[in-house]
């Protein structure tokens, strides 16, 4: 029989044993923040964190275009591409119907964002504070706008092109977007093909020069080395030309007869500017023109494989085809 001293001694025993499993456990609460709190962290190295994972999205319509192959699809949109006189293909596949436009352009209606009671807002993100706010905010929007929502910004700028692309599918991840659809197999393994097929068509002419040209009647904007699509194709080993120096690292700028001072075999003009370009006299007459060596481009275009694949296939047409024109 057990005497009380061996009694109390194992009683003492469960109840240190309770203690120590209840100790080793987090509470409800803790357990139930542990297991639905959100957190993301951009390019830039800014974490953003919320309770849970974010349900409504408010997107600039770049991004929102650039996450939509992936299912993400945002209550609301705003900013550039969605003017009536914006080129087409800047949105890719995205429905804007789906979506409540809160803002076009620069401009931001607050009050229709705050309407739509969002729990994160993304867009393309401002370098001067690690892609807290969006590129074209002034202080006072952001400051009202991320009390809204807290905003995560893709890095777009002094990224190449792939690189983009992967912090969209990151995000788009996270978002909770299927990222193994039979869609997205596809246009990736499409984007990595035109990508060879341009990077072994140069490999057969390596003398082959373009100009990537955007602008109007009255001025004209070569595409500089930094810009994220002409890095891309100098990478691919498709020299580009256009004015040097760091002021014209992403955009030079030109009168139209201070073009034909940068001779090119193939003229890359941005979509935006066809109409324009059409009326422009000096653009009829150069090489790459009178010789029907053109393409497009657009810095605009939604960063995903699909469209990239698309454009660089373009790219290809033109340049498998084009001859060297210049000395």
């Amino acid at each position: 029989m057990r005497t009380v001293r061996q009694l109390v001694l194992a009683l003492g025993l469960l109840l240190l044993a309770a203690c120590s499993a209840t100790a080793s456990q987090p509470s409800a609460d803790e357990a139930s923040s542990t297991s639905t709190e959100w957190s993301y962290t951009n390019s830039y190295g800014l974490t953003v964190t919320l309770p849970e994972a974010p349900k409504v999205i408010v997107a600039d319509a770049y991004s929102a275009a650039s996450l939509w192959p992936y299912g993400i699809r945002p209550a609301g949109v705003f900013g550039h591409g969605l003017e009536k006189d914006a080129p087409p293909g800047e949105l890719g596949d995205a429905d804007v119907s789906t979506m409540k436009i809160v803002g076009t352009g620069n401009e931001l209606d607050l009050e229709a964002l705050a309407a739509l009671q969002p729990d994160l807002i993304v867009g393309y993100g401002s370098g001067d504070n690690k892609g807290a706010s969006w590129t074209w905010w002034d202080e006072a929007v952001t400051e009202k706008a991320t009390a809204i929502a807290p905003f995560v910004g893709v890095q777009f700028s002094d990224q190449p092109v792939v690189d983009v692309i992967a912090e969209y599918e990151d995000l788009a991840e996270a978002l909770g977007g299927d990222l193994t659809s039979e869609a997205v197999d596809t246009a990736k393994t499409n984007f990595e093909s035109a990508r060879e097929n341009v990077r072994t068509a140069m490999a057969a002419k390596p003398g082959l020069t373009a100009i990537a040209l955007n602008g109007d009647t009255s001025v004209v904007y070569p595409g500089g080395p930094k810009l994220a699509q002409v890095a891309l194709l100098n990478e691919l080993g498709l020299k580009t030309v256009g004015p040097s120096g760091e002021d014209n690292a992403y955009w030079g700028e030109l009168s139209w007869e201070e073009v034909p001072d940068y001779p090119a075999d193939v003229v890359l003009a941005y979509t935006g500017s066809t109409e324009a370009f059409a009326d422009a006299p000096v653009y009829a007459e150069l090489p790459a023109v009178k010789a029907g060596q053109v393409g497009g481009f657009d810095d605009k275009m939604p960063f995903t494989y699909a469209r990239y694949a698309t454009w660089l296939t373009e790219v290809n047409t033109v340049v498998s085809s084009a001859k060297v024109l210049t000395g």
